[in-house]
Formats: C-alpha cells, sequence, structure tokens
C-alpha cells in the first residue's frame, strides 16, 4: 500500500517569516566576528569604503532571485528557476550546488565554534584540551537540525526573534566603540588608497564585502510554504538584503574605527577581532554576553542552511534523482524528515573526519571554502539561466534581465580567481571537490535518462510538485 501522500505546509509562512530566514541567512553576529577579517585583509583602512561600495554587487547578485520570483516559486529556488529556463540537468546542477553550499555550513560553523571558544579562553590563559571539539561539534548541531525536524514554522518564529537580537546588539557594539573612539572618528577610511595595493586591494576586498552580504538569497526556499510566495518571497529578499547591508556598513566603519584605520594590516590575524574591541571598550562581561549572542547566531545560521539543503534533497527525492525515501514528509510537522536528517549526517560525518584529519582549522578552512566555490557555480548558472529565460521568451527591459545577470557573472568569475588563485593547501580541495560532485551528479543524471527516458517525466513533475503556479498574468511565460 502505498503511503499517504503528504505536502509542505502551504501559505504557513509570513512576510516576517521569510524576513527572518534572509537574516539568519547572513548570520549578522558570527558574520562581524569573522566574515569582516576577510574583506579588511585587502581593504585595510578602507574597509567601511568596501562595504558601502560593496552595495552595488550585492544588487547584482540578488537581481536573479528577486527577477525570477516575478514567476516561479518553489521549495527548491534557484534549482527551479535553471529547471525552467535551460532544462532538468541544468537545474539538477544548480541544485547539486547549492546544496553543498548550505550543508557544508553545518560543519563550518559547529568548527567555528570549537576555534571561537579556544580564542575566548586563551584570553584568560587557558587552552581547550584538544579533543574537546568534538562534543562541542555535536552537541552546537543538534539544536538547529531538532527545530528543522519538528517545523518550520517554529524554526523561523525563533529566527525572527534572534535576528532582530543581533541586530539590536550590533547597532548597540557599533555606537558604543564609535562614542567612545571619540576623536579617532575620521573620514579618512572612505579612501580607497588605504587598501592593500591600492585600488587592487580595494576591489578584492570590496568583492569579498559584496558575498558577506549576500546570504539573503535563502529566501527563495521557502516558495512551497510562504503565503502569496510572488510577492511574499521578492519583498521578503529586498527587505531582509537592505537591513544587512546597511547593518555591515555601520559595523564595518565601528570596528575600524575602534581597532585603528592604520593599523588594520592587524586586524584580520587576531582571530576574532569583534571580540578583542568588546573587551577593550567594554571588559569582559559585555564580551562573554556577546559571545553567546554570537553562538545562538551561528545557530540560526545552521536553521537557514538546513531549511535550503533539505528542501533541495526533498526535491532531489521527489525527482527520482534520490532516493525515494528522501522525498517523504512528516504528516504531523510537515517537514521532509529524511531530508533533515540526511543534511545533518552529511554534515557531521564528513566534519569529524576532516576535523581529525586536518584539525579543526584547516578543516574550517576547507568547508569555508567549498561553501564558496559551491554559492559561485549556482550564481553562476542562475545568472545564465535568467538571461536565456528572458531571450527565450522575448521579454523586454534587456538591461535587467541579460546586462545585470552578464555583469554578476563577471564578479563571480573575478571572485573565483582571487578566492582560489595561486592555488594552495588546502585551498585547492575545495574546488576539486566541487568538481567531483558535479561530474557525478551529471553522470548520474545522464545514466538514469539514458537508461529510460521515461524518467523524465518523473524529474518534471517531481520538481513541480513543490512549486507554486506561475504569477498570474503570466501564464504565457514557460520553459
Amino acid at each position: 500500500m502505498e503511503p499517504k501522500q503528504v505536502s509542505l505546509k502551504k501559505d504557513s509562512l509570513s512576510l516576517w517569516h521569510v524576513i527572518g530566514q534572509g537574516l539568519i541567512a547572513n548570520g549578522p553576529l558570527s558574520a562581524a566576528a569573522v566574515a569582516l577579517t576577510v574583506a579588511a585583509s585587502y581593504a585595510l583602512g578602507a574597509t567601511p569604503l568596501a562595504y558601502l561600495f560593496g552595495i552595488s554587487l550585492v544588487l547584482l547578485w540578488v537581481n536573479t532571485p528577486y527577477q525570477f520570483g516575478k514567476f516561479f516559486a518553489s521549495a527548491s529556488g534557484v534549482h527551479y528557476y535553471a529547471h525552467k529556463s535551460m532544462g532538468p540537468a541544468a537545474g539538477y546542477l544548480a541544485g547539486i550546488s547549492y546544496a553543498v553550499y548550505y550543508n557544508a555550513l553545518l560543519p563550518a560553523n559547529a568548527l567555528f565554534l570549537g576555534v571561537l571558544l579556544d580564542t575566548l579562553l586563551s584570553q584568560f590563559g587557558y587552552s581547550m584540551p584538544y579533543y574537546f571539539w568534538i562534543p562541542i561539534f555535536l552537541i552546537f548541531l543538534m539544536p538547529p537540525i531538532i527545530m528543522n525536524y519538528l517545523g518550520i514554522k517554529p524554526s523561523l518564529n525563533y529566527g525572527i526573534i534572534t535576528a532582530f537580537v543581533e541586530i539590536i546588539a550590533l547597532v548597540a557594539i557599533s555606537a558604543l566603540i564609535i562614542l567612545a573612539a571619540g576623536p579617532a572618528n575620521t573620514t579618512a577610511v572612505f579612501n580607497f588608497k588605504l587598501a592593500q595595493g591600492g585600488l587592487s586591494g580595494f576591489a578584492v576586498g570590496m568583492l569579498v564585502a559584496g558575498f558577506d552580504m549576500s546570504g539573503t538569497t535563502a529566501t527563495v526556499y521557502l516558495g512551497a510554504e510562504a503565503k502569496a510566495p510572488h510577492e511574499t518571497i521578492r519583498k521578503g529578499l529586498l527587505i531582509s538584503t537592505l537591513m544587512i547591508v546597511f547593518l555591515y556598513i555601520l559595523v564595518s566603519y565601528a570596528m575600524t574605527i575602534g581597532w585603528g584605520y592604520r593599523d588594520m594590516s592587524t586586524f584580520a590575524n587576531s582571530g576574532a577581532p569583534l571580540f578583542v574591541e568588546l573587551y577593550k571598550y567594554t571588559g569582559v562581561i559585555p564580551e562573554l554576553l556577546i559571545a553567546a549572542l554570537t553562538i545562538n547566531s551561528l545557530v540560526g545560521l545552521v536553521t537557514a542552511s538546513t531549511i535550503v539543503s533539505s528542501r533541495l534533497y526533498l526535491t532531489f527525492g521527489k525527482q527520482g534523482l534520490f532516493p525515494k525515501a528522501f522525498g517523504n514528509i512528516n504528516e504531523k510537522h510537515g517537514t521532509p524528515g529524511i531530508a533533515i536528517l540526511f543534511t545533518a549526517l552529511a554534515g557531521i560525518f564528513v566534519g569529524l573526519i576532516l576535523g581529525f584529519e586536518w584539525g579543526i582549522v584547516d578543516a574550517y578552512i576547507f568547508f569555508i571554502l567549498l561553501a564558496t566555490i559551491a554559492e559561485f557555480v549556482g550564481h553562476i548558472i542562475g545568472n545564465v539561466a535568467l538571461s536565456i529565460f528572458s531571450l527565450r521568451n522575448h521579454m523586454k527591459r534587456f538591461i535587467t534581465y541579460v546586462v545585470i545577470p552578464i555583469a554578476s557573472l563577471a564578479t563571480v568569475l573575478f571572485g573565483i580567481f582571487y578566492t582560489f588563485y595561486p592555488v594552495t593547501y588546502p585551498t585547492v580541495f575545495a574546488p576539486l571537490s566541487m568538481v567531483v560532485l558535479l561530474v557525478g551528479g551529471f553522470v548520474e543524471y545522464y545514466v538514469l535518462v539514458k537508461r529510460n527516458p521515461n524518467r523524465l517525466e518523473k524529474i518534471n513533475s517531481g520538481v513541480e510538485e513543490l512549486s507554486s503556479e506561475v504569477a498570474p498574468g503570466l501564464k504565457r511565460v514557460n520553459s
């Protein structure tokens, strides 16, 4: 007897839930503790300017999901966009890319927690026992996985609360540092000549800053569960993006001024400069409080990441590209239980192996770089898909649908170059792993369809099952 078919809970998420997903997917506090250091290593004293100019890049990158949101809404996001534009094979590769991107963030954040705690302990003259990272790793991942299993709405109710707590905390910290810095406040930080190598270093810093602020695209994977998805997803994407970019500009200015804009060469090498500055300006109690909130920020980021990756695995199961069990949805909670479990186990298994083999710092770097290259590949497919989609459907607004995606594609290619060249260890393993996964996915798809051409019907119907109808008034749009 066939099991009862259960669907994701349609119309269960409000605009605030979608905004919450966009915000926690960026992990404002955890990003402030870590991500700013990468941009600052290139932009140095011009880091605030890099984030200010980075807004233009963010708008380039969110253009693709924002424009596609007019026509399509789905639990598989960019996977569905590429499927409808370039066919199921391209859709599957886009889906693999984003599934890897978000799944890699689970072990990355769990490992980073070990690094963070070790950094904090070192301030008090202690060091964390080496293997103590293992129980931290496992315990940390439990709450977001359990929340995801019990329901997306409770998960995102938590997300809304935690996101605004983080934003309030960051605004307060920034204001405190700016006020305490007094005469150190200056507009000199808005000069690109302060960057390493001048304009070239500033350009790379701006590129990194833009990617730091682009995590809000996680909103598009709520298309099967949001109310009025064609409108709500686009609004949620835009609002959460604007909130994030303005927050980052404020925080980058405060931290640059607080550190000393002429001394930013030491900023990136300090481990967790946010906590160094907190200790300097507020003392140990506020520092520990923000550290606790940062851990909560990491939980939120993993929650958002699990939502995305599990819905992609769910789609693969519905399509017959993954085992059928992946396509099952828990009747009581309305969540893809098997897909969530797989997301967790994949992150735990690979994270523990590489943590043992390479140590938690190198393993963390690998997973961040794997997530980065996977996001790059997903962006590339999405940008190409939007251009092809618009040309096939003879759509107007050539700049919006073709020129901007091409410009976005160019920035992504620059990002790949500056991230992975020159080739170093363990950097090289991230793109190699991505190539293996994409080639494996393509071969799997080709073999399955070649053996049974009728499987295409299953692949198409499976992805449509988790998608909303084409937006009203746009029925003429087709693949």
